[in-house]
C-alpha cells in the first residue's frame, strides 16, 4: 500500500475520489483540525526565521539538555 498527500484544486476532483472510495479502490483519511492547526503554526514559525540554526547549534543544545537531564540521576 502507498500513501500520498493530495491538494485538490477543483471540487470535482473530490467527487471523483469519493467515487473511487465507494468502489473500495482507495481510502480517504482526512487530517484532524488539531493537526491542521499544528501544521499552520509550524509553517508560520518556519517562515519567520530566515536564518534557522544549523546542525551544529542544534546538536550542541541537545547535548546540553541531555547532560543536564542525566546529571540529575
Amino acid at each position: 500500500m502507498e500513501s500520498v498527500n493530495i491538494t485538490l484544486k477543483n471540487p470535482k476532483a473530490k467527487r471523483l475520489l469519493e467515487e473511487l472510495q465507494e468502489l473500495n479502490l482507495i481510502t480517504i483519511n482526512s487530517i484532524s483540525a488539531g493537526k491542521k492547526d499544528l501544521i499552520k503554526l509550524l509553517d508560520s514559525m518556519r517562515d519567520r526565521h530566515s536564518n534557522p540554526p544549523g546542525i551544529g547549534a542544534i546538536s550542541k543544545e541537545v547535548e546540553a539538555v541531555r547532560k543536564k537531564r542525566y546529571a540529575k540521576k
